[in-house]
């Protein structure tokens, strides 16, 4: 069981480093594309295509953090 609580997105994250890393280091052709963005109350929307180009062009999907459970009951 978990003992602190993390996002999908910063697990998402962690996992496309690994895989990444994993595939250079056995020559392997595995690639986990780690086009993520996580927008908050405090981030600038307007500024997001600026740093993030592919966001203009690629097909997106925008999933809540909503912490379902006893989870998000328990912080």
């Amino acid at each position: 069981m978990a003992q602190k609580g993390i996002r999908e997105f910063d697990a998402k994250r962690l996992l496309a480093k690994a895989v990444n890393d994993a595939g250079q280091l056995t020559g392997s052709a595995l690639r986990f594309e780690d086009r993520l963005v996580l927008v908050t109350p405090e981030t600038n929307v307007a500024g997001l295509p600026a740093a993030y180009p592919w966001l203009v062009g690629a097909k997106l999907v925008c999933k809540p953090d909503q912490l379902f459970g006893k989870r998000g009951k328990n912080n």
